[in-house]
């Protein structure tokens, strides 16, 4: 059974030794959502932090699939950062 927070850990770990940006505002705590049944995880804003749900069924999955979801959490909030700036509006912290 994957442990997401530890994976997430090494997720962030590896983004920042490439040089990839990620918000100090994620929760290192992953959430496990065992009522998902179409999509594997999410990013989630609420009251200016990040929280990252996985699906139940990546708990079982393998490795590699669990990070790989993960890394494209991680990777939500620096989109919206970016979005954000390219359409002119006022960035968002994080």
């Amino acid at each position: 059974m994957n442990d997401p927070d530890a994976l997430l850990v090494r997720v962030l770990a590896e983004a920042k030794s490439l040089g990839i940006p990620v918000s100090r505002e994620i929760d290192p705590h992953v959430a496990v959502n065992t009522r998902a049944r179409t999509r594997f995880g999410r990013c989630i804003r609420r009251s200016g932090r990040f929280t990252i749900e996985l699906s139940e069924r990546m708990l079982e999955a393998p490795e590699r699939s669990c990070r790989q979801t993960l890394a494209h959490e991680v990777l939500t909030p620096v989109r919206a950062v970016r979005t954000t700036r390219s359409a002119g509006r006022a960035t968002p912290p994080g």
